[in-house]
């Protein structure tokens, strides 16, 4: 599991402030009022830093780390490699979404290798289905088991509406053992992209080859989309996550129901 974690340093120094201040009210005579006052102002002040970290005010990222590996295994010919991001469970596994391109080279889902990156160790899995849409450069790949695996928070299409131009976004590397994270800047959320045939967001923000198909996030910890591929400018194109919600209604939900 990734997880930036907050830093509470705050809390402590909130409290510690609160002590010293209890007890100098304390030594003074007629304290009443003043002490009532300054543990007022210092609870107020507690409230209010408790869910930021300090310095920054950007909330927790939590997701699985995902990495995909596809090969031909007959002929034990490296093909691609990308990340992904557990996006639903059913009863029997879980689906992962992940850029299309990364893929299309497979020619039978024993040829894509799952490796979850998770605090307790790698486990390894091999795809038992996947379905690439036509639609959009978007992928989703199933893996069979009884998982414990988290849940990312996603951001819905109201507050997805409200996105501008200079919000702040991040990218995870999670490829290494130790993760990397990048921020940039949302340039567009909604552009046509000549390259991918489709509308997607656009992004000023570093992006380094093998990373496709992991997920972007906003600065409050929610995805917003998947990421799809870089230019060398630094301006990276992802698919919109409403438009992966659609895609997955359209190729597994509806498959499951029939």
């Amino acid at each position: 599991m990734l997880t930036i974690k907050k830093k509470w340093t705050v809390f402590p120094g909130v409290c510690g402030l609160f002590y010293i201040g209890y007890k100098r009210c304390n030594m003074r005579e007629g304290y009443g009022k003043s002490k009532l006052f300054f543990l007022v102002v210092i609870s107020l002040v507690g409230i209010l830093l408790m869910p930021y970290r300090f310095g920054t005010g950007k909330a927790d990222a939590v997701q699985e780390k995902v990495a995909i590996t596809v090969s031909n295994r007959e002929r034990n010919a490296y093909l691609a490699q990308g990340c992904g991001v557990v996006y639903a469970k059913d009863d029997g596994g879980i689906w992962i979404v992940t850029a299309g391109h990364v893929l299309e080279r497979a020619v039978s889902p024993a040829d894509i290798l799952i490796t979850l990156k998770k605090e307790s160790g790698k486990v390894e899995a091999v795809c038992e289905e996947y379905v690439i849409s036509a639609n959009a450069d978007i992928a989703f790949l199933r893996i069979e088991g009884k998982y414990l695996v988290n849940m990312p928070e996603f951001q819905d299409k109201e507050q997805y509406d409200m996105l501008q131009q200079g919000d702040g976004i991040r990218l995870y590397d999670i490829r290494d053992e130790e993760d990397v994270i990048y921020e940039g800047t949302l340039l567009e959320s909604w552009i046509y992209v000549d390259d991918f045939e489709q509308y997607m967001m656009l992004a000023e923000c570093r992006m380094d080859s093998g990373m496709s198909g992991g997920g972007l996030w906003n600065e409050n910890g929610k995805m917003i989309g998947i990421v799809c591929g870089a230019n060398s400018d630094g301006i990276l194109a992802a698919v919109p996550l409403h438009v992966v919600s659609a895609e997955y209604e359209n190729n597994v939900l509806t498959k499951v129901r029939k």
